[in-house]
């Protein structure tokens, strides 16, 4: 199973994302505080995130504002500055 870990720069937080199948994928953020996690649908844009990811990584250096990526949903957003 492939997981892809992201970590804060600003806290001891990360969040990991996995399984994905087809439409879905797992969440899971952990650190100091409360540990959360759900199945996360991307149905009708299940390559979105992997695009905002290659869009984030294509930057030649820092960005003023916020980037974000969200479900059709809504149920999970990720956002980076």
């Amino acid at each position: 199973m492939f997981t892809f870990e992201i970590s804060s720069n600003v806290s001891a937080r990360k969040i990991a994302l996995s399984e994905r199948k087809e439409n879905h994928f797992f969440v899971e953020l952990s650190g100091p505080g409360p540990n959360v996690s759900t199945k996360v649908s991307s149905y009708m844009n299940p390559h979105g995130l992997l695009k905002w990811l290659e869009s984030l990584a294509a930057k030649n250096g820092p960005w003023s504002g916020e980037n974000d990526w969200s479900t059709l949903e809504g149920e999970f957003g990720i956002s980076a500055s």
